[in-house]
């Protein structure tokens, strides 16, 4: 058991790209600090971080029997220094170590020490997989905020983008004066920091930090209140060691202005720049803003290239005072919605005329069968009356009465008197013609020496141009006529042809 003295060994850990590296001490035994100055002077372990940008962070030198805490790097590379002055029959110390995936590394941990514990679940998260865009708020937002707490949120997008954050309201405390009390920091998610103490500045590169406190007001110049990552992390925290105070109750109160932050994040596939591939989404427009009160101190604003379903979604995505990308959405939500309902209400009409043809069909069908009905029980009482055979049905539905005929001796046909005496037999029906399928008008008259004479008046079908003229088991004493449609529609004519009247012929 023990290490030797006059050492120093160093153990290099390094990860593949998009691999963290991270370690826990599972055993630690080294000799105690230097009583004098409290530090570790005889042996110790010195934890050292390279990050992307192949930058060396300096930790901090580890000895006695606390061993260090877990570290929790975003950085592909940690450096393990181990000196010893004198031999010692210490253990030593023994770490696990282990490469992850960048994807499974999520926010630090949140602290909630507020006895009022109703904005707990609002303290802290992250962004989900698939997300482009979103907003954060401060717990409580917009009545209050909870005090003694410390809220870490991760916002991650794919590998190779970037993230823009917008501050859209900041109301910590009155002044400036509060800022040790409540603050935001918006950090680099690459940026080395020891993430196991969230309010410590140890290890941390100043420079990937962007503090906010106090209220808007004193972020009144463009830039001010916004960030653009340089890889695809951001971490968001909030830090309140106070509760609000009641003269921004009152305000609240009074005029409604709301207490904590809120702020909108969006995905950016890349910078418009010359150098810069095409932008495959939508391209801001960026433009020029100028700081100078009309000295002509200007910049040009910085264009982002954003998925183009951003376009249009109620929320500026682009740059700070950029909003390109909600311009003319007014008018193209009109054009949009016009063509809905035009389009709709074409539907309607064609469903209407549809329907409409439908009712007339059934309609007609309806009154065809009514005539059908009609016509049996005409015949079926003329049959009685004259006492003939029960009709039988033909395959049209029309009703065929069994009569028996007896040719006429001329040709010629007589000219019925102006006072016809009543025949025995002389109904009229209407119903289907089997053949042309259009409406039939039917007489049957019988004589005073038992013969009988029926004619048919069938109305001409639209694409009929000539009268026709139809077999029929009556013989010579069944006449078929085919009317046009005025003809069919004339009733003192027709009346005339189908013997109705006192000069009909036969």
């Amino acid at each position: 058991m023990g290490y030797g003295g006059n050492m120093r060994c160093v153990y290099n850990l390094t990860a593949g790209p998009g691999f963290t590296v991270q370690l826990t001490f599972v055993d630690f035994e080294l000799e105690d600090k230097y009583s004098k100055s409290e530090q570790c002077l005889k042996d110790y372990v010195l934890l050292n971080v390279h990050d992307h940008e192949g930058r060396e962070h300096v930790g901090k030198r580890y000895c006695g029997t606390e061993a260090p805490p877990p570290l929790r790097t975003m950085q592909p590379a940690v450096e393990l220094a181990f000196v010893t002055t004198h031999a010692s029959l210490r253990r030593g110390w023994k770490l696990q170590y282990e490469f992850v995936p960048e994807a499974q590394v999520f926010e630090p941990p949140s602290t909630y020490n507020d006895p009022d514990i109703r904005h707990q679940w609002e303290c802290g998260g992250h962004s989900s997989a698939d997300a482009i865009d979103g907003e954060i708020m401060s717990p409580g937002f917009p009545s209050t905020y909870p005090r003694d707490v410390t809220c870490n949120w991760l916002i991650r997008v794919p590998i190779g983008k970037r993230i823009y954050v917008r501050l859209i309201h900041l109301e910590l405390t009155p002044t400036v004066a509060g800022c040790d009390k409540v603050s935001l920091f918006i950090n680099d998610g690459y940026k080395q920091e020891l993430l196991e103490h969230p309010s410590s500045r140890k290890w941390m590169d100043q420079s990937s930090i962007m503090k906010f406190c106090g209220s808007q007001s004193y972020y009144n110049e463009e830039g001010m209140k916004s960030y653009l990552s340089e890889g695809n992390r951001v971490i968001i925290r909030f830090v309140a060691k106070a509760a609000p105070l009641p003269e921004q109750f009152a305000v609240f109160e009074e005029e409604g202005r709301p207490i904590g932050f809120k702020l909108f994040w969006t995905t950016v596939e890349g910078l418009i720049d010359a150098d810069d591939p095409p932008c495959e989404g939508f391209m801001c427009r960026g433009g020029e803003f100028c700081i100078d009160n009309g000295h002509k101190i200007c910049a040009e604003r910085t264009k982002l290239c954003i998925d183009k379903s951003l376009q249009c979604n109620g929320v500026s995505n682009c740059a700070e005072n950029d909003n390109s990308d909600e311009a003319n959405c007014y008018s193209n939500h009109i054009i949009a919605t016009a063509t809905s309902v035009f389009t709709a209400l074409l539907i309607f009409t064609v469903m209407l005329i549809l329907y409409h043809k439908l009712t007339m069909r059934r309609e007609i069908h309806r009154r065809l069968h009514e005539r059908a009905k009609k016509l049996r029980q005409s015949i079926e009482a003329a049959a009685k009356e004259a006492a003939l055979e029960p009709p039988e049905e033909s395959g049209t539905g029309l009703m065929i009465p069994r009569v028996k005929v007896t040719p006429m001796q001329s040709p010629k046909q007589p000219t019925i008197p102006v006072n016809p005496p009543r025949s025995p037999f002389f109904t009229a029906f209407s119903g289907l013609d089997p053949v042309l399928m259009g409406p039939l008008l039917t007489t049957t008259r019988g004589s005073e020496n038992g013969s009988f004479r029926t004619t048919n008046v069938c109305l001409q079908p639209p694409k009929s141009s000539q009268m026709m003229h139809h077999g029929s088991d009556a013989g010579e004493n069944s006449t078929w006529m085919l009317l046009s449609h005025s003809q069919f529609h004339n009733k003192p004519h027709l009346d005339e042809i189908l013997g109705l009247t006192q000069s009909a012929e036969v």
